[in-house]
């Protein structure tokens, strides 16, 4: 049974193919690292954070020469193995939209980036019934930028009308937000790899037969498709969730046959019944790794098994052609970046590779630019009582939505909490994330504007593990009574601002 049964999207053949292995041919074409010609490539995309050992730089590097083919430049524009996205639209009626029409500029920009797909293969011309039209989009944050020579635009093509006749393909997508709280460490120092499958989507092509049905009509009267997934079609995003679970569990699978061969680590014996059930001596490893999408996060509690994690990732992709952007990987880097997050071994973070545009924010000069800076801070969840502060800018940009605010609106108390919502997230602060094997703590506060909550864990230092110990036999509780004693570590806030019904 091959992957490609995944997209006629049949209930019976949808599920069933989630617990089999696509069928790959064997490989002739792949690219060995030569150094007289690769040697350079690899120094400027490869690095590490100055607290990465010259063992561990070693060895990682190691790994990637020998798995070159998934991480060199040239090998990105050959489409994964074993799948193909298709678009199953039944008998529906053709999907022929009306041909639009482009000023000068906007023209302009779209077939320079017709051209940049052309050069990489990713769209080809097209002559079937088929036809959607392109859109342009601002690229998102762009608030600060005063000339419109500097302001980019992306190319999108517009597939409403075709997923309005599309068959669904129902797969579920792990929220953001839930891949990094459920990060468990133990109680164990965690060591983290990230990696990114360079092109993600681009790296899927489209089924032959359904490549008409992504036709779009472009300013030089021509009519183009795509031969790889684009953006737009609506099983694109549970498609592609589909393709990486399916090569998870095999990097898994892989990665507890290699530990299983290896026996020992450092003279110690290693115990495995399981992926979850892995034990060093007494010692239970803990090692999962989360997908976003195109985003790979691995973890675990020792170094030595976190490498070998790493190369069964690097097997499966060779198998299945999926390149690395290796510019974006981290290894062992003590704060790496995951969708938005900076992960720690202690907990989360706001990502560093936002502040300087938080920095640079400027005082919004309407309303839909005040919204765009309210939106931005899904870093809330950082900031206790957000939503109590923000009340006062959510009015001022509900009073100015599509008009400009004028100077006099921004009062001195509005431009101070402006300033405080950036410098709180610049602070970088930082919450631990939940350890099923401590006690959960629940503090609240009510008053007549609303109320609050923060949920803590004790920390795992001998004091608080201690004060733990004393709570359960007598009751007593010796948390947060001093800075320096037994102390709580916050997991998660939350605030809700009271109606006026409800003050009094």
């Amino acid at each position: 049974m091959t992957a490609t049964l995944i997209t006629s999207f049949m209930a019976a053949d949808a599920f069933s193919v989630l617990k089999s292995t696509p069928e790959v041919p064997a490989r002739d074409d792949i690219i060995t690292f030569d150094p007289s010609t690769h040697q350079e490539e690899l120094d400027k995309c490869l690095s590490f954070h100055d607290s990465v050992s010259s063992a561990d730089r070693t060895t990682i590097t190691n790994i990637i020469i020998l798995y070159w083919n998934c991480f060199c430049k040239i090998g990105v524009r050959r489409p994964i193995l074993g799948f193909e996205f298709g678009i199953d639209t039944g008998d529906a009626k053709l999907v022929q939209c009306v041909n639009q029409s482009y000023g000068y500029h906007e023209a302009k920009i779209i077939m320079q980036q017709i051209q940049d797909l052309l050069d990489n293969g990713w769209i080809e011309e097209c002559h079937g019934p088929w036809i959607s039209k392109i859109v342009l989009a601002p690229k998102p944050y762009q608030e600060s930028c005063t000339s419109i020579e500097d302001f980019i635009w992306r190319m999108c093509v517009s597939y409403r009308a075709l997923n309005g006749v599309t068959k669904p393909f129902a797969y579920p997508m792990t929220r953001c937000v839930d891949a990094v709280a459920f990060i468990t460490s133990g109680g164990r120092h965690l060591y983290f790899i990230t990696v990114d499958a360079c092109q993600g989507y681009h790296q899927i092509t489209v089924r032959a037969k359904d490549r008409e049905k992504l036709g779009f009509a472009a300013p030089d009267g021509k009519k183009y498709t795509y031969t790889i997934m684009p953006f737009g079609p609506m099983n694109a995003p549970p498609f592609y969730t589909c393709v990486m679970r399916i090569l998870k569990e095999e990097w898994d699978s892989t990665f507890l046959s290699a530990v299983k061969e290896l026996g020992y680590i450092n003279n110690t014996p290693i115990f495995v019944s399981s992926f979850n059930n892995i034990y060093i001596g007494l010692y239970k490893v803990v090692i999962d790794s989360k997908t976003i999408i195109d985003d790979i996060l691995s973890y675990c509690c020792t170094k030595e098994l976190l490498v070998v994690y790493f190369e069964s990732i690097c097997k499966t992709f060779l198998r299945y052609r999926v390149s690395f952007r290796l510019d974006k990987c981290d290894f062992f880097h003590p704060r790496c970046e995951f969708v938005g997050h900076d992960i720690t071994s202690t907990g989360n973070c706001p990502a560093r590779s936002k502040f300087d545009l938080l920095r640079d924010w400027k005082l919004p000069t309407n309303g839909q630019g005040l919204l765009s800076f309210i939106s931005f801070q899904f870093y809330a969840k950082f900031n206790p009582l957000i939503e109590l502060k923000n009340k006062a800018l959510r009015r001022l940009a509900k009073q100015f939505f599509r008009v400009l605010i004028p100077p006099s609106a921004w009062t001195p108390d509005l431009v101070q909490l402006f300033n405080e919502s950036k410098e709180f997230i610049l602070s970088s602060p930082i919450l631990a994330r939940y350890d099923p094997d401590l006690l959960l703590f629940l503090k609240t506060d009510w008053s007549a504007f609303g109320m609050s909550w923060i949920l803590m864990q004790p920390a795992r230092d001998k004091e608080s593990l201690a004060a733990v110990t004393t709570l359960r036999e007598t009751g007593k509780n010796l948390f947060d009574l001093s800075p320096s004693g037994p102390c709580l570590l916050p997991l998660s806030f939350g605030s809700r601002a009271c109606s006026h019904s409800k003050q009094h």
